[in-house]
């Protein structure tokens, strides 16, 4: 499905200042732990805070994390959340609002961690953390009929690797996945990673596969627990993926979509036009995310059965 073939001038304005933004930190050169602070630094100055929600840090698994309660939401059912990032970026500061109003437009309560990142830690400590998330959620008294897991970009990746990973492991499915631009392909080779490099106003292919090389360490990038274009999703959940038609990681989420649904797995792939590189943070601005986010809300109240 393709909406919003029409771009809002909000989105206009925020693609060209995302533009300029990624100039000047492509001169600056930071390194992976500058980033890191000024991207948690960006999100405390710039993102409006979430209003009627309880957010209270928590462990799970021994990760940090943090449970997120928009008022009127339901304790019995849960969104599970990985934020993205490359593997190396973002954080719960970075993602908190996003996650919040995910779980507001669903009604529901979320969860998210922050799982192992690269350099310090390569694959496969993301999986194995995202995978104990899941299990410590089953603990807590959550079934999997109760649970959607959800992630963006890297964590958008992420989260298709870890249903794999529970497949493989003979775990239970939870109810459904949301993936948001997922990263599946770590080597670069989408048919969108060879479009002009100003189509996207955030992503470089040369930044991806270094981030991909840095996660993967020495491992294949084809293994379908790093690349998810390559699994096998047989007997996998509902998924809705939502992606711009311009970004660069654009043919990611095609591919995955089309793997899903070749395998019996029900699929919702809404490409957006115009939009960039997970454009559903910025929901206090911009039309199209507050429409993403209210196309996720639904999908996610269908598949645990709350409609």
């Amino acid at each position: 499905m393709k909406v919003g073939e029409k771009k809002s001038w909000q989105l206009a304005i925020f693609r060209f200042l995302l533009r300029f933004v990624r100039l000047f930190i492509g001169k600056r050169l930071p390194t992976v732990a500058r980033m890191r602070r000024d991207m948690d630094l960006a999100a405390r100055w710039f993102l409006p805070r979430a209003k009627n929600n309880t957010v209270q840090p928590i462990l799970m698994a021994g990760l940090k994390a943090e449970r997120i309660t928009p008022n009127g939401a339901r304790h019995d059912k849960a969104l599970y959340y990985l934020h993205g990032g490359a593997y190396a970026l973002c954080s719960l500061e970075t993602h908190r609002r996003m996650i919040t109003k995910i779980a507001e437009a669903a009604g529901i309560t979320a969860f998210a961690i922050e799982y192992r990142m690269a350099p310090e830690h390569l694959y496969p400590a993301a999986l194995e953390d995202a995978v104990a998330g899941f299990q410590y959620l089953l603990g807590e008294g959550y079934k999997p009929a109760d649970i959607v897991i959800a992630g963006d970009s890297a964590g958008g990746g992420l989260t298709a690797a870890t249903l794999l990973k529970l497949r493989e492991l003979g775990m239970p499915m939870p109810a459904a996945a949301v993936l948001l631009s997922p990263w599946g392909d770590l080597e670069g080779a989408g048919e969108s990673n060879r479009v002009p490099r100003r189509r996207d106003s955030v992503l470089t292919n040369e930044a991806l596969i270094w981030h991909g090389k840095l996660y993967a360490g020495k491992a294949d990038l084809r293994n379908p627990f790093i690349s998810p274009i390559y699994g096998d999703y047989t007997g996998l959940p509902p998924m809705m993926l939502q992606c711009g038609s311009v970004e660069l990681i654009h043919s990611d989420s095609v591919r995955i979509a089309a793997k899903a649904e070749a395998a019996g797995v029900k699929v919702e792939l809404v490409e957006w036009g115009h939009t960039f590189h997970v454009w559903q943070m910025y929901d206090f601005f911009l039309p199209e995310a507050r429409e993403s986010i209210k196309q996720m809300g639904a999908f996610m109240r269908k598949q645990l059965g709350m409609n």
